[in-house]
Order: C-alpha cells, then structure tokens, then sequence
C-alpha cells in the first residue's frame, strides 16, 4: 500500500487523469481527504474522486492560486503581530499590487484574479524594481535608501521557491525546446508558455527570453 503522504497539487493538470502509479505517495483514502480539504480551501473549483478496488483516479480541475494568497495574508498576520514595521510595510505594498493585478484581471473577466503563477511573476517584478532602485541609490551614495528597498527584496524573495543557476536555467531552456519540438524564433512564444508554466517563480523570465531568442536563432 503506498505511504500516507501529501501529493504535490502543483503536479496536478487541468482534466488530467492520474492513475495508481502516478499516485505512488497517496493512500485511496487520503486522497478524498485531500480532495475535501481543496475544496474547503478553494485551492480548486471542480475536485472529483473515483475510487475502484484496483487504482485511484483522480481529477483536480481549474488549480487556482490560493496558496500563495494564503501565504501572504499569513505573513500580514506575523508582520502585525510581531510589529516588525519592515515586513508589515513590505507585505501592504504586496498586498496593494496584488489588489491592482485582481481588478486588472477581473476587468477582462477573471473574477477570481491573478493566479499563483501570475502572483509568483508580479513578486519577481517587484524584486526587480526595488533591485534598479537599490543600485540607483548606492550609485548615488544614498545607502541608507538602498539598505530600505534591500531589506524590501529579502521579505520578497521569501515567498520565491529556489532560483536557478544559470547551469540550471540553460538546461531547462535547452530541454524545454526539445519537449516542444521549437526549430526557430517563430516558435519561441510556445517555449517562454511552457517555461513559465513549469517554472513559475524561478527564473526571470526576461533574461531567458533572450537566451530562448538566442539559441533558436543559432539552429
């Protein structure tokens, strides 16, 4: 019988079947367990368990990105409580673009708002800004300016999964162009919708866009 542990609901995809050898870390038991707790949780809008004597199957529809909302009102909580004005300061701002991206969103008809992925890419956004500004002031002898947006990236940076290497980051572009068959340029939309799809949050993905750009020029 397999072992009583949690499945990875990020592995899961829309109106995918996942039969018994895919879910080797999941008891038949649990996974209504689990289904129920996403549900509750509103980590998936359509959540479906069929159980037979022999396999699970298993179907999560329409993931959404609760889990990192989840994340941050949590951190607002531990910034409020701790009265760190630091983080607090840092997770409002947070907070408030993730409230514009919502009505950005809603506004073309996504009521539920951005996705994990798409809050994951507005984090790295964020870096990036505080990152320009922080050079901007120690190049102008501001330090104590750029110690503030410094601070800002580390609070930041904590909801980021691990950032590739650049090793890593060239061995997932170059395999991800043999997975989609890409052959020139033309098809460098279809390699950048597949990196940020399997690795939301872990790269940036305007610098591996010109090493995308790059090696589909070179075949």
């Amino acid at each position: 019988m397999p072992s009583n542990e949690w499945i990875d609901t990020r592995q899961a995809l829309i109106g995918q079947e996942y039969e018994s050898g895919l879910l080797e870390n999941i008891r038949v038991s649990y996974a209504s367990k689990l289904l129920n707790r996403l549900i509750m949780k509103k980590s998936c809008r359509v959540a479906l368990c069929k159980v037979t004597a022999y396999k699970p199957f298993v179907f999560l529809v329409d993931i959404l990105g609760s889990v990192m909302r989840d994340r941050i009102t949590d951190a607002m909580k531990q910034a409020l409580k701790a009265k760190d004005q630091v983080a607090l300061g840092t997770m409002r701002l947070i907070m408030a673009a993730l409230k514009d991206r919502d009505i950005a969103a809603r506004g073309n008809g996504n009521q539920d708002g951005i996705s994990d992925d798409d809050i994951l890419s507005m984090l790295q956004t964020m870096i990036k800004q505080r990152n320009e500004s922080a050079k901007m002031y120690r190049d102008g002898d501001r330090i104590e300016l750029a110690e503030a947006e410094e601070a800002e990236i580390k609070i930041i940076q904590s909801f980021l999964p691990a950032q590739l290497d650049d090793a890593a980051m060239n061995k997932a572009i170059k395999a991800t162009i043999a997975e989609t068959g890409a052959s020139s340029v033309k098809d460098m939309g279809q390699v950048m919708a597949s990196l940020k799809t399997n690795f939301a949050g872990q790269m940036d993905f305007s610098a591996v866009s010109q090493m995308v750009k790059s090696i589909l020029m070179d075949k």
